[in-house]
């Protein structure tokens, strides 16, 4: 696989070169659902209803975080016994940023509509 394949096609070369940096809405949108699969190999669903649109709008993050934070949303989900959900994105994208030293304000009331 060529370097930055994955986002071939997205919106992610600029001028020539590969862009680094924040990911436009439309590119963070397909990054989410790549990240997140809907079912297992055995068939089990993985996900509880999910606000895609809220995830690639309001967590502004590169495709390194999204990645991370689907990681960490799969593990505190697993944790729990449950599917992955809101809530789990949420926090998991909370402790990403701060490993970042940035400070993610994304009530969680608000998301879980």
């Amino acid at each position: 696989m060529r370097r930055g394949s994955s986002l071939r096609g997205l919106g992610a070369r600029r001028r020539g070169r590969w862009w680094r940096g924040r990911s436009s809405r439309r590119c963070r949108l397909a990054l989410w659902q790549r990240a997140l699969l809907a079912y297992a190999p055995n068939g089990d669903a993985l996900l509880d209803e999910l606000d895609w649109g809220y995830l690639a709008q309001r967590l502004n993050m590169t495709g390194a975080g999204i990645k991370g934070t689907a990681l960490g949303a799969a593990f505190m989900a697993r944790a729990e016994g449950t599917r992955i959900g809101m809530r789990h994105l949420l926090a998991a994208a909370q402790r990403e940023t701060a490993k970042q030293g940035v400070r993610q304000r994304v009530p969680l009331q608000e998301a879980s509509r």
